[in-house]
């Protein structure tokens, strides 16, 4: 039996950039960010540190955040082109990426390092709040206001504001913590952010 399946060309990646973005522009005008990541968990354990180099073709709002140390979340495809290197033709793979979310400020130089998996603590401290928009802190501020403070949220409580906050917005949560919740609002374009506010302001005061 002939069966064909239809072709999937996905990447998603969490890792912290190993330096700055770099933003160039075509002479057409058309902005590209490079940018490359170290994956979390590479070099632990005893293996190799894997890195992966992006390009972001287009605006990208976010490319003025893209700090050495920084962990993201990327979500990409790969795209391959030809060219002919001395006479002969090659092939390279290019990783572009499609939607990125920060998940959390770049890590200071004396910051301890996690050590694997099992130091990930989704309801720990906070992060260094330095990549969060003024929308998202007024969205965020919002929250604390209604439902107290964070570090008593429980999982259901997560799960339940990235859900609703997606339903909205259309902007995903990378986790159900409260990194993934900060970083899902601050991933919100600033119109929609704000409309958001009001929604939800609306909201708590007939709750109230």
């Amino acid at each position: 039996m002939d069966r064909r399946y239809p072709l999937l060309n996905k990447v998603m990646f969490i890792g912290r950039l190993v330096r700055d973005g770099e933003v160039k522009y075509l002479e057409s005008g058309t902005q590209i960010t490079h940018f490359s990541i170290a994956l979390d968990g590479a070099g632990n354990r005893g293996t190799e540190a894997a890195f992966i180099d992006f390009s972001k073709i287009g605006e990208f709002n976010v490319a003025e955040y893209l700090k050495k140390g920084t962990q993201v979340f990327v979500e990409g495809h790969i795209d391959q082109t030809r060219k002919e290197v001395e006479g002969q033709k090659r092939t390279f793979t290019n990783f572009l990426c499609d939607r990125l979310q920060l998940l959390s400020a770049a890590r200071s130089s004396d910051e301890p390092q996690a050590t694997g998996e099992d130091d990930f603590d989704p309801f720990g401290p906070e992060p260094t709040k330095t990549t969060e928009t003024d929308h998202a802190d007024k969205l965020f501020n919002l929250l604390v206001d209604h439902y107290g403070d964070p570090k008593t949220w429980n999982r259901k409580q997560f799960t339940s504001l990235t859900r609703w906050v997606e339903e909205r917005t259309g902007t995903p949560a990378v986790s159900v913590s409260l990194e993934g919740l900060k970083a899902q609002l601050a991933a919100i374009p600033k119109a929609e952010a704000l409309s958001l506010a009001e929604k939800m302001q609306q909201a708590f005061a007939r709750s109230a």
